[in-house]
């Protein structure tokens, strides 16, 4: 109950961040909407008129080379422009969050954000958790499956792909790794739900249900492992999939019985919940520049 009361109030903030910050960017969207009408008014003019003004967005081209290929726009960020400072401190928040849950790894500010972003939220036009959670996803797939083809347990009569549905159901994940992560308070997203049905509901627990918000942690916590082997490398996401993702779900629903016993063995193996990861890979490039 209390767990649910905690999740009920960071719906709430939720909710009033959103409302903060479409107001601080009611006034770039009509700036861009302007812009975006009045270049359509100078096409229907006729080319004579696009002479005159070439398009802001797209590099000019060296002379003699007209007509050859068209240059890409400048890529800032899905086409916007930098950050407002209240933004970029509250992504470096997100990532001390994610720095605290894993000590030795530094986490940049805007992977941070990218992780623990939903694309319900407003903010998510500066980046959303959506591709991290897609690869997150088959990386947490490819461990499990893994880890279960090299199991002494494994029957003939198991079926892999039942067991990996229930394993890694998003709900599962969110409310036994994300709530355990702290991510009902980190995260950012708006629920759909209006803010009167949040303070007076009388069952917090379905409320949370129906409104998804262990989907969405499920979906941050894969976003959370595709991050981490997009920056720091597979061993090191090998290594957080079995001391501090796979252990805890070891639950009615989650994992079979039969593979605990093993599940548990290895996680001790690797050095439990406290293990050190392995020195980070090579880093990737910026995120940024990812879609």
């Amino acid at each position: 109950m209390y767990r649910s009361k905690r999740c009920l109030e960071s719906c709430l903030r939720s909710l009033n961040s959103s409302k903060l910050a479409c107001r601080s960017t009611a006034t770039t969207t009509s700036f861009s909407a302007a812009r975006y009408y009045a270049q359509a008014a100078a096409a229907q003019r006729g080319p004579d008129v696009l002479a005159q003004e070439p398009p802001t967005n797209y590099r000019r081209q060296p002379q003699g080379t007209q007509g050859k290929q068209r240059v890409a726009p400048e890529d800032d960020l899905n086409g916007l422009a930098e950050k407002p400072a209240a933004e970029a401190e509250h992504a470096a928040r997100l990532a001390e969050h994610l720095n605290g849950l894993f000590p030795s790894l530094k986490f940049p500010s805007e992977l941070a954000h990218r992780i623990l972003t939903h694309s319900s939220h407003v903010s998510a036009k500066y980046g959303s958790n959506s591709s991290f959670s897609f690869t997150g996803r088959r990386v947490l797939e490819c461990y499990l499956n893994l880890f279960l083809t090299a199991s002494r347990a494994l029957k003939p009569s198991h079926d892999l792909n039942t067991i990996a549905e229930h394993t890694l159901n998003a709900n599962l994940l969110g409310e036994q790794i994300g709530s355990r992560w702290g991510y009902n308070k980190a995260i950012q997203w708006t629920p759909a739900v209006s803010r009167s049905q949040l303070e007076t509901t009388k069952n917090p627990e379905a409320l949370i249900r129906r409104i998804g918000l262990y989907k969405v942690q499920g979906d941050a916590v894969a976003a959370t492992l595709g991050g981490i082997y997009f920056q720091f490398g597979g061993s090191v996401a090998h290594k957080v999939f079995h001391t501090q993702i796979l252990p805890h779900l070891l639950v009615k629903g989650g994992l079979p019985e039969a593979f605990h016993e093993e599940a548990l063995a290895l996680a001790k193996q690797m050095g439990g919940s406290d293990a050190t990861l392995p020195e980070p890979e090579s880093p990737s490039s910026s995120p940024s520049t990812s879609s």
